[in-house]
């Protein structure tokens, strides 16, 4: 990329800076541009610490889809009346698995609500989540 000095304690309006620019080659004002667009999104980007990103994941993790459905099938078999013993006990595996899953994702985003002041609505809001009912917040 060319090079532009500048000394230290000097003031340039941006037209003054645009002008200058103007006279790179393409290139190089395509480097130029990439630089300031990443300088930009540094900016605007949120910065999280080692802890809020293990919360995010945490938060984030889902039950896995085989589990689900199969809860889902046991579920129904349930309602229908013809649900062997071991289904049963099979079922409330899997109702004891969701519980404990959905506890340790309430306990992080309380943790993630301390960190970043926000009320649990607020942190369901900001993470897109929606609450499991009406009266649930």
């Amino acid at each position: 990329m060319a090079t532009i000095p500048i000394t230290s304690k000097v003031n340039l309006e941006v037209n003054a800076i645009l002008d200058g620019i103007s006279h790179l080659d393409n290139d190089s004002l395509e480097k130029f541009a990439k630089a300031v667009n990443d300088l930009l999104i540094k900016r605007k980007a949120p910065v999280l610490d080692k802890k809020e990103t293990t919360l995010l994941k945490k938060i984030n993790e889902g039950i896995p889809t085989e589990k689900l459905m199969r809860f889902e099938i046991l579920q129904n078999i349930l309602r229908s009346g013809k649900a062997t013993v071991k289904e049963k006990k099979e079922f409330e595996l899997l109702v004891n698995l969701i519980e404990k899953k959905e506890a340790e994702r309430l306990k992080n985003m309380l943790s993630l609500a301390k960190i970043w002041k926000l009320t649990m609505p607020q942190l369901r809001k900001k993470l897109g989540i929606n609450s499991p009912n009406e009266n649930v917040q």
